[in-house]
């Protein structure tokens, strides 16, 4: 996948709901890879979770806003204002320059 935040989640979101509904589709466990969680979905479950991919894409195809909606900011990694000089800092704590050897 290639693109920003964005076309990398909406790629997911795409695939998720072109497939979810085959038999061939699996969601493996990534703490136990021989867990299929698709295979806790009800066919009705997976034809839902399909709709539901379809309807959030299509709000925030209408308008980009509502992406906010599904995916809420969190304040924790909240962007800084793009004028503000963020070089040579870390949550205040001073950054030592790339190429400086400690020893």
């Amino acid at each position: 996948m290639s693109g920003n935040l964005w076309e990398k989640l909406k790629t997911v979101l795409e695939y998720i709901r072109d497939n979810v509904t085959k038999d061939s589709f699996t969601l493996k466990d990534p703490g136990n890879s021989s867990n299929d969680l698709a295979d806790t979905l009800t066919s009705y479950d997976k034809q839902q979770l399909s709709d539901d991919m379809k309807n959030m894409l299509d709000r925030i195809e209408e308008n980009d806003e509502n992406i906010k909606t599904y995916f809420p900011e969190n304040p924790k990694f909240k962007e800084e204002d793009s004028n503000k000089n963020r070089y040579g800092t870390n949550g205040g704590m001073p950054v030592p320059p790339p190429k400086l050897n400690f020893g």
